[in-house]
């Protein structure tokens, strides 16, 4: 799992470094650099052990969200109980301003023996993505031990990858 994780967010730090368009935003009334690249993705398959990789992160933000989706987990619990190929077992995020949240939606799917997740992200910022990948885990793990799979994978497709200078 280290080893996977590790690797997906170096090569998206190298790309956004060497690839990403470069140029100055405001950002809490502060001018800042930004690298950033356009429409990139990354998948995760059976990255299961996120208790010991991920102590460095954020657990109070993690935490927080899975407390903040709880009755929309639910309802997709619900949806799938009923349906277990159903297409329609959908997590939104608030996109309310003035803090959108960068992820716009989780999709959850059971084919086989696998857990399929695909996540809408319309922005993340490099140095959020381990705590985000835990996050996603988090959830992940919900669905895997109540439908009894043993497999997993997360496609998280994002429109905006980007790293503020610091």
């Amino acid at each position: 799992m280290k080893r996977k994780v590790d690797q997906v967010i170096e090569i998206l730090r190298h790309e956004v470094e060497t690839h990403g368009q470069s140029h100055s935003v405001i950002v809490e009334d502060k001018t800042k650099r930004v690298f950033e690249i356009f429409g990139t993705s990354y998948t995760l398959s059976n990255a299961y052990d996120t208790d010991d990789y991920f102590e460095s992160v954020n657990r109070e933000y993690v935490n927080n969200k899975l407390i903040e989706l709880e009755d929309q987990i639910s309802d997709c619990i619900t949806v799938l109980e009923k349906d277990s190929t159903s297409r329609r077992a959908l997590i939104h995020f608030s996109q309310d301003l003035p803090n959108p949240s960068c992820c716009v939606s989780i999709q959850i799917q059971l084919r086989l023996n696998r857990v399929y997740v695909h996540i809408h992200q319309r922005s993340q910022d490099v140095d959020m993505l381990k705590t985000d990948m835990v996050m996603y885990v988090e959830i992940v793990k919900l669905f895997t031990a109540r439908f009894a799979r043993t497999q997993f994978t997360i496609r998280c497709m994002m429109g905006n990858l980007h790293r503020y200078d610091s």
